[in-house]
């Protein structure tokens, strides 16, 4: 199963931003209850090792964490954004649960530099991302990091705490 940890968006601010962002023409936003920042992507994991993460993920001491949206912008670029990110204002423990994750659970995606983003929206042929959307210095609330399980269906991402509790 695919596994990351990640902190989740506050239901508040998922609402908040799924009312403050107008989807762009082509793209397809992302439902609010899957709003997250993903601390660290580990890969395939075999179902018998979920204590291992859930415990990896608790060994951080994480707390709910506030944010501001830096800036919103796409992958690979802003002119043809195939994802559109909120970039979020680093509070300092993010970049040391990432570090603290990587070192214990070494994967390729580590390789890239961490950019802590939430995923707004997607797009199949690439969307233009204006350079104001509204959501520029929005306030944003960040639930504890936990350990979840991502599953792709056909009408996108699916997401299940490995621990059983409901996402959102």
């Amino acid at each position: 199963m695919r596994v990351f940890v990640a902190c989740f968006v506050d239901a508040a601010t998922a609402d908040r931003l799924a009312k403050t962002l107008r989807p762009l023409p082509g793209m397809r936003q992302v439902p609010p209850e899957n709003l997250h920042l993903t601390l660290h992507f580990l890969g395939n994991v075999a179902r018998s090792r979920n204590a291992d993460v859930i415990a990896l993920a608790e060994s951080l001491g994480g707390k709910p964490v506030r944010s501001r949206v830096r800036s919103v912008t796409g992958f690979p670029a802003a002119s043809r954004a195939r994802t559109v990110v909120a970039l979020l204002d680093e509070p300092p423990e993010w970049q040391v649960w990432h570090d603290a994750l990587v070192a214990s659970w070494p994967t390729k995606a580590a390789e890239r530099q961490f950019l802590p983003h939430i995923t707004l929206g997607r797009s199949r042929d690439g969307v233009v991302v204006p350079e104001t959307t509204g959501l520029e210095a929005l306030s944003v609330q960040l639930l504890p990091p936990s350990a979840y399980e991502s599953r792709t269906l056909p009408e996108g991402a699916c997401y299940r705490r490995l621990d059983g509790e409901t996402v959102g």
